[in-house]
């Protein structure tokens, strides 16, 4: 027998087909009325079956999302066709609990003797959404310390460059003897110093400041819209708040600082490099040694 004819003749087979789908399936007419859900479906969004029948099918859309819907539906009726999930086609859906989550939709326009109807086939985008989130933070962060990463900062330089938000200043920050400290305590102490100095500077900085660590004991700071008083003033929060963090610590904290100051059409790599080259000669005067030029 054709496959269409037993599908057609056997009811009892086309509901087990429906409810073993791994997907949510939401069938509506052409009232955009939901006509026949699986048991996936009511999983999905916490409706019961009967709640859900004879319903508009916005209900499953966050409240400020209903018009767009109704707007974009209203085209896909028009020209209806099958659009495959994985196609770009994401929606907001809403549970009955007011919660939202992210969905992948397959659409299937059908020809019935009640009119036409759409299969909307829905999957649960959250996971995949959650590992894309982390995966896109693993490229752009450096996981000892949870601050952004060298390729991050440098990306931001070249967008900042382009930009209009000058002047434009970068702090460079070198935590003195890490290498003593790897050495005579371990590794583990080291990486101790290196976290707590990204905690200094997270609680300094604005949160739209790029921070970041660029190098094994250097992180550097970007900090648009800021002149020398506005980068005297922030060095300041930054010693003030170092005391305040080695007051409460065994082993202190010690850190070197540069900065420099951009403006427009200036290579804020040269500046970088001018912020690194202040830092060092701050270091060495504490050591008592000049900067070799």
């Amino acid at each position: 027998m054709h496959r269409t004819s037993l599908l057609a003749h056997s009811p009892e087979l086309s509901e087990a087909l429906l409810e073993a789908a791994p997907d949510a399936i939401v069938v509506v007419d052409h009232d955009a009325r939901i006509v026949l859900v699986n048991h996936q479906a009511e999983r999905m969004f916490g409706y019961s079956r009967d709640e859900l029948l004879g319903q508009p099918v916005e209900m499953l859309i966050p409240e400020r999302l209903r018009q767009r819907h109704v707007e974009e539906r209203e085209r896909y009726a028009a020209r209806p066709e099958s659009r495959r999930m994985g196609i770009g086609l994401e929606l907001l859906a809403r549970r009955k609990d007011g919660t939202e989550l992210p969905v992948e939709i397959a659409l299937s326009p059908i020809t019935s003797a009640q009119g036409p109807l759409t299969i909307s086939t829905i999957r649960d985008a959250s996971e995949r959404k959650q590992v894309e989130s982390s995966l896109r933070h693993l490229s752009t962060h450096d996981p000892l310390t949870g601050l952004h990463n060298r390729g991050y900062f440098e990306d931001e330089m070249e967008r900042l460059e382009r930009g209009r938000q000058f002047p434009l200043s970068v702090v460079v920050v070198d935590v003195d003897g890490l290498k003593s400290i790897n050495d005579s305590l371990g590794h583990a102490a080291g990486d101790d110093l290196l976290r707590r100095t990204a905690a200094v500077l997270t609680r300094v900085f604005r949160a739209e400041d790029v921070v970041a660590r660029i190098g094994g004991d250097e992180f550097a700071v970007l900090l648009p819209r800021a002149d020398a008083p506005t980068v005297a003033q922030v060095l300041s929060r930054v010693l003030d708040e170092l005391d305040k963090h080695n007051a409460s610590q065994p082993f202190p904290l010690r850190l070197s600082i540069g900065s420099a100051i951009a403006r427009r059409g200036d290579p804020l790599a040269e500046v970088l490099m001018h912020a690194d080259r202040q830092m060092y000669r701050e270091k060495l005067s504490r050591l008592g040694r000049p900067l070799e030029e």
